[in-house]
């Protein structure tokens, strides 16, 4: 079996080509929503972590925030695969060590690039615990190979909705002064920079971003 050539916590290894393409081969013969029946379920980024031998060669679902997004060239294969999108997920509950997917085709309208801030769910092959190179150290993330993605628009905010209205074609940035949380409230960031916990300060800042970017707010300082 292919997927016994697969290491987890490597870089990807020639050895594993066979594998990896095996799962892109069954990809490109299942009819839409097929992958999505197969699949085990939502799992975490811990329960892929602790048991690859598990879920490896098998459905899974992950979900949680788009953050980057790029265009990779494929190795020469058989299937004709020139390209796939790597695509770099936040999970749900946040945490720095994401999920990696690569899928062969985005949904229409998905933004593409760095800074993003899509929700979106993955039904996809689970390949390995990938290990990558990290600030000083090394990361993992697990790789999930995926045909599509599940992604809808988020719908208009209330000011967006507003200045659309007036149909004059004037960008509209909303500011607001978002010091220490917005619907969850955190210590102010004098008491915060005491604690010399910038991973705390870190986390603090996003959830505050994200609750006031699902009110309307654009820009926070």
């Amino acid at each position: 079996d292919a997927l016994e050539q697969v290491r987890d916590n490597t870089y990807f290894r020639p050895a594993e080509s066979a594998a990896w393409f095996g799962l892109f081969e069954r990809l490109l013969q299942q009819e839409a929503g097929q992958t999505r029946d197969q699949s085990l379920g939502e799992l975490t980024y811990a329960q892929l972590l602790q048991q690859p031998e598990t879920y490896r060669g098998k459905v899974v679902t992950i979900s949680g925030t788009l953050r980057r997004e790029e265009l990779e060239t494929a190795p020469a294969n058989a299937l004709g695969i020139e390209n796939y999108h790597r695509l770099v997920i936040q999970p749900n509950g946040g945490g720095h060590w994401p999920f990696v997917v690569y899928c062969l085709a985005l949904p229409d309208g998905l933004p593409q690039g760095d800074q993003l801030h899509e929700t979106i769910a993955v039904d996809g092959y689970f390949f390995k615990n990938w290990s990558y190179a990290w600030q000083d150290g090394l990361g993992v993330a697990p790789v999930i190979l995926a045909r599509s993605v599940d992604w809808q628009p988020a719908p208009a905010k209330p000011l967006q909705r507003a200045i659309s209205i007036q149909n004059l074609g004037i960008a509209l940035l909303i500011g607001n002064d978002v010091i220490h949380g917005y619907r969850t409230i955190f210590p102010i960031p004098l008491a915060v920079s005491c604690t010399w916990d910038p991973e705390m300060r870190e986390s603090a800042a996003h959830v505050a971003a994200c609750e006031a970017a699902a009110s309307g707010t654009d820009w926070i300082f």
